[in-house]
C-alpha cells in the first residue's frame, strides 16, 4: 500500500494511531517500514522489527496450545501489521 499512497499516507495513517493510541510514532514508522521491506522481500533483514516479531510469535505459539491469544490486538503496535493488509 506504500507504494500506492506513499510516505505521506503511511505518515498521516501513524499520526491517526498516535492520536489514538499509546505509541512511540517514531518506533511505529520504522516497524511498519521493516514489514513494509519484509513483504516485500521476505529474507530482509528483521532487526526492526522487534515488536511485531514479538505479537507474531505470541500468536503463533498460543496457537500451538489450543488457546489463542487474541490479546496481540490490544497491542498498540499492531495496527503496524494492519497498514500491510489495508
Amino acid at each position: 500500500m506504500i507504494n500506492e499512497v506513499g510516505k505521506k499516507g503511511l505518515d498521516k495513517y501513524l499520526d491517526f494511531c498516535a492520536r489514538h493510541g499509546n505509541i512511540d510514532i517514531d518506533k511505529a514508522r520504522i516497524t511498519t517500514r521493516a514489514a513494509i521491506r519484509n513483504h516485500n522481500k521476505p529474507d530482509s533483514d528483521k532487526s526492526e522489527m522487534v515488536e511485531m516479531d514479538n505479537l507474531m510469535g505470541q500468536w503463533y505459539n498460543s496457537l500451538s496450545s489450543g488457546v489463542p491469544d487474541y490479546s496481540v490486538y490490544e497491542s498498540p503496535y499492531y495496527f503496524c501489521e494492519t497498514w500491510l493488509c489495508w
